[in-house]
């Protein structure tokens, strides 16, 4: 078997202070860089079969960028554009990326996205260099299950577990943590990549551009390391996963202060950080290793508004009109109600959509791909249906097709569960993807 090859590079990508920053209900206008948006690259090629992997710290990519930057990459590169895996660590400090019913991404920073993702994946290509690969699995708890179920039956994201009304968490949480990481001859470090699950949403009440917590946990590594190298964080299904206890009410009241933020963001780094420092340190490393991938498209069903529901949003979006449309009213607002009125107007006529997958094998490690925003569950399923010895799953990579909530979900309703623009794949979506990449892993390692 030949030898591994690896590549690796770092690309910063800033908005402009004073661009729009999304990942809430309503824009913020950036006021400052707290820290640096960047793009990190893993290429790795074995035998005949090679991969680029580029992390962006973004809130997420519309389908049509991603291939059109693969395409770029694989004229300027060699390869092909269907293993070229572009994910987002879903941070909510950085610029729109794409329409939406909150704000719009911005022509010339999408440009120079293009220009920078493409330049970082050459640079990585061409940078590759005889490796080692190592790669393990550990624990760091940091995210916890935001949906909460009612008496009645209703369920919400975030409330007040001391209620008498409290029946419980309507799913789980995920503390696994994945690392898989590449030495060269002389065993220093090329590039690290790790994967847990926590929605990045620590500066979300700011106006500041930031990579939130991953990208305060690749400061850690990178200052542990004593060395400025690539580090991507692959974000796990977190669709219902945020940063805070639910049952210990930790910050809700004051969740959105400066100071709570910022303890969470330092406590979240230095818990990804000091886990992937350690199982490198643990961790072999293998020069000869299986390198296989595999992309699907599958068809998956849109769930498409009730004639009820259609009625009630074009009567609020119809009074609305000419008014303040800002709100924060999720449940009957106006941008909620218009996201109910957009998937009527895409998808009237054929109510589907094509669900890209990624599976890729090194050795006894393999990544697990979807372009959503999974419930946590999903990820669960994955891993423990995969052949593989360690299983990764990354959301929103080749595209942000919005939640994907479990069918308990969708009957719960409250936000990320409710039928509108976010939230619109078929009840049995997020099934049928765990299905899909479990075939595909047991091809991969048959």
């Amino acid at each position: 078997m030949e030898g591994l090859k690896v590549g690796a590079a770092s690309k910063v990508i800033n908005c402009e202070v004073g661009d729009a920053v999304a990942g809430m209900l309503k824009p913020r206008i950036s006021d400052r860089v707290r820290d640096n948006l960047e793009a990190n690259v893993f290429f790795i090629k074995g035998g005949t079969e090679q991969a680029v992997i580029i992390n962006c710290d973004l809130l997420g990519l519309q389908r049509s960028f991603v291939e059109e930057v693969a395409k770029k990459i694989e004229s300027a590169t060699g390869v092909p554009r269907q293993n070229v895996l572009i994910s987002c660590t879903h941070t909510h400090s950085g610029p729109y990326t794409k329409s939406s019913e909150w704000g719009s991404a911005k022509d010339r920073y999408m440009r120079n996205l293009e220009r920078w993702l493409v330049s970082a994946a050459q640079e990585a290509v061409k940078g590759a260099i005889p490796a080692k690969v190592g790669y393990a699995l550990g624990k760091a708890r940091i995210g916890y299950n935001r949906r909460v179920c009612w008496a009645d039956a209703t369920h919400s994201m975030y409330g007040d577990t001391t209620k008498d009304s409290f029946a419980g968490m309507e799913g789980p949480d995920d503390p696994s943590h994945a690392v898989l990481f590449a030495v060269d001859a002389e065993g220093r470090i090329i590039c690290v990549i790790h994967n847990n699950t926590c929605h990045a949403t620590t500066g979300c009440a700011f106006n500041y551009i930031s990579a939130d917590f991953p990208g305060a946990a690749r400061s850690v590594i990178r200052d542990a390391l004593d060395c400025d190298l690539p580090v991507l964080y692959l974000q796990g299904t977190c669709g219902d996963v945020c940063r805070f206890n639910q049952l210990r009410q930790e910050g809700l009241p004051d969740y959105e202060s400066s100071r709570n933020s910022e303890r969470r963001l330092k406590e979240i780094s230095s818990l990804l950080a000091g886990e992937t420092l350690r199982l490198i340190r643990e961790a072999p490393v293998h020069a000869n290793l299986a390198v296989k991938h595999l992309f699907r498209d599958i068809k998956v069903g849109i769930r498409m508004p009730s004639e009820e529901m259609l009625r009630h949003a074009k009567e609020v979006v119809e009074k609305k009109a000419g008014e303040d449309s800002t709100t924060s009213d999720v449940d009957g607002g106006y941008l909620f109600q218009k996201g109910v009125l957009r998937i009527h107007e895409e998808y009237g006529d054929n109510p589907y959509e094509q669900v890209p997958l990624h599976a890729l094998r090194i050795g006894d490690f393999a990544l697990a791909t979807v372009p959503c925003e999974l419930y946590c569950q999903f990820g669960l399923d994955t891993k423990l249906r995969s052949p593989a010895g360690i299983t990764a799953v990354a959301e929103l990579t080749h595209g942000a097709m919005g939640y994907c909530p479990t069918i308990y979900g969708i009957l719960g309703r409250g936000y990320s569960g409710a039928t509108y623009y976010g939230s619109r794949l078929e009840p049995f979506a997020g099934y049928m993807m765990v299905d899909e990449l479990t075939r595909m892993l047991y091809e991969l390692f048959k």
